[in-house]
This record gives structure tokens, sequence and C-alpha cells, in this order.
């Protein structure tokens, strides 16, 4: 079975400060999200372009976005499978 994720949306230059789950390093946008949706309890996840570095996220109501000049965050809720 082939699950194909679409639409989804990026918060640009913010990062989501909340319960992080788990780190990788050395893998994109789309694998992050990825890893997420096989992740039990990530809802969100932060991302480095310039590092390649994935926060899995478990984003409570009480997360707050926070300016970061490098990061950029989605919430899974945004994505279609």
């Amino acid at each position: 079975m082939v699950y194909v994720l679409t639409g989804g949306i990026f918060q640009s230059g913010k990062y989501l400060d909340s319960q992080i789950l788990k780190v990788f390093f050395n893998v994109g946008p789309r694998m992050c999200k990825l890893r997420c949706t096989r992740y039990a309890g990530c809802t969100a996840f932060n991302f480095v372009k310039s590092h390649l570095y994935c926060e899995l996220l478990n984003a409570t109501q009480q997360a707050t976005a926070i300016d970061k000049e490098q990061y950029m965050y989605s919430e899974m809720l945004t994505w279609t499978i």
C-alpha cells in the first residue's frame, strides 16, 4: 500500500516550541514529514533546510511559534493522506 501526502503548510522563519519526540540529521523536509507520520504521537515537526535537521514534535495547545530565522515548522493537520 502506498500513501501520498499532499497539501501542507510550512511556517517559514518559525520554530514551534513543543515537546521533542525524536531528532534526525541528514534528512530532507519530505523525509522529515514522512517520519512524523510513522512516529506515534508526532503531530508537527521543525526543520532546518541548511543543516537537514528535523525535530519530530508532540505539539499541544500550549505550543508557541517563536521567530527563528533558519527554521520552519509544519503541523500534520495541514497535510492530507
